[in-house]
């Protein structure tokens, strides 16, 4: 077989050249007749339909498709030929890349690159071939479904800005002013909170509770969209009393912890 010196289009798996090299000792030529690049795999799911025959099916995803090519292993020699079925082994059976270049007016076009998953190899036989130095071989090659470029082009996003929130203080709750209590009056506890309190003789106070609230308090929540709200819950005696916003409807901590709320809009109600 004659070596193509300047071909239409270019076609590599790894680092060899399938269609003819110039001045080598041997060559490889990818034949048209048996090749294919295949295509994606639709993998399908279908849900059936009880209120009439058929089914709607929907697309899953894209299975790895199955591209076979016939090589064509020619060498000026027999041991050049035993040389170039060695390479094209050493490409097969494993990761690697299948490259192709389309033919363009002038020259060659943009090349689209395969990622390939795995290869086989496989010897065929023929009258022609075996009285030559040259030999066949079906390449099938399982590749990702989609081709990518040679330089794939990357987008970084962009970092997300390094702006302080701005913080309103509503009340330091450092006085009892505008709080009320269901029982008895609010006090200020430990310098930085309102305090409500609820004492009971015996046995738990089931079915009591005890709200602590501040009207007149207002925050514009198209500029403020978070409400943030600091709450202690504290004991003394057998029972764990909890606390409830029910301004907010969300529910507080168990008795005895700490607990911190962040609000947004939706979460308000009047």
């Amino acid at each position: 077989m004659t070596q193509i010196i300047n071909p239409q289009s270019a076609l590599t798996f790894g680092a060899l050249n399938l269609m003819g090299s110039a001045g080598t000792p041997y060559w490889f030529e990818a034949l048209a007749d048996g090749s294919d690049f295949g295509n994606p795999v639709a993998n399908m799911r279908a849900i059936l339909s009880f209120l009439q025959d058929g089914s709607i099916e929907a697309i899953d995803n894209f299975g790895n498709r199955e591209t076979p090519l016939v090589i064509t292993v020619c060498g000026t020699t027999s041991a050049a030929l035993a040389a170039g079925e060695a390479a094209l082994a050493a490409e097969a059976w494993k990761r690697n890349t299948l490259t192709y270049t389309p033919p363009e007016v002038g020259g060659l076009g943009v090349a689209c690159v395969f990622d390939v998953v795995t290869s086989t190899l496989e010897y065929t036989t023929d009258d022609f071939s075996n009285n030559r130095l040259e030999r066949t071989y079906r390449l099938t090659v399982k590749a990702l479904p989609f081709a990518k470029p040679v330089s794939p082009t990357s987008v970084v996003s962009a970092a997300p800005p390094n702006v302080s929130p701005t913080v309103t203080l509503i009340d330091n709750c450092q006085a009892t002013t505008g709080w009320a209590a269901s029982s008895g009056s609010p006090s200020v506890w430990n310098g930085t909170g309102v305090r409500a309190t609820y004492t009971y003789v015996s046995g738990p106070p089931t079915g009591h509770g005890i709200t602590l609230t501040r009207p007149g308090l207002s925050v514009n929540l198209a500029t403020a969209q978070y409400v943030r709200i600091d709450l202690t819950s504290t004991k003394s005696g057998p029972s764990e009393p909890g606390v409830t916003r029910t301004a907010l409807a969300v529910t507080a901590a168990a008795s005895g912890a700490h607990g911190r709320w962040y609000l947004n809009a939706a979460a308000v109600r009047p």
